[in-house]
Parts: structure tokens; C-alpha cells; sequence
């Protein structure tokens, strides 16, 4: 299993289309469990950022589910989780 992501939130969107924040790349990892101080819906962050922001900066959303996993930091985005099964 997977587990969620955590981490800070940063104010630049490039990895989260349709919201003004992202996990910052360089610091998310994936857990079982973390503290409740960080779990929000994206709509909650999105309504406030600069408060989310000022607070504990962290989001680690409990109810997510992992689709797909896209690596986008070389300037083309490729799936890296589950990954593309050869044809």
C-alpha cells in the first residue's frame, strides 16, 4: 500500500492544475498516519491559503487516493506509479 502524501504546501500550482497550491515537491513523502493538525479537503486550502499557510503549512489529506503518479520535474511528465506497462 501506498499510504498519503504529507509535507509543506507551497504557493506555486505547476503540479496541481485548478488550485493555487502544490505539495512542495522537494519535501512531500508518503506515510500510514500523520497528525490531524494537517488533514484538510483542497477546497478548505483553497478557500484560505494564506491561513493554511501561516499555520502549520503542512497537508497531508487522509481520505486521498492515489490514481496515478506523474513526474513532471525533467520538462515532460511521465507516470511513475503504477508506470505504464509495456506493450
Amino acid at each position: 500500500m501506498l499510504g498519503f502524501p504529507g509535507g509543506p504546501v507551497v504557493a506555486t500550482p505547476t503540479w496541481n492544475p485548478g488550485y493555487s497550491y502544490q505539495h512542495d515537491p522537494t519535501y512531500v513523502s508518503w506515510g500510514d498516519s500523520w497528525i490531524e493538525l494537517c488533514d484538510a479537503t483542497p477546497c478548505y486550502i483553497e478557500a484560505d491559503l494564506a491561513a493554511w499557510l501561516a499555520s502549520s503549512g503542512d497537508w497531508c489529506p487522509s481520505s486521498f487516493t492515489a490514481l496515478e503518479i506523474w513526474d513532471c520535474t525533467t520538462g515532460s511528465c511521465l507516470s511513475v506509479w503504477p508506470g505504464e506497462t509495456p506493450g
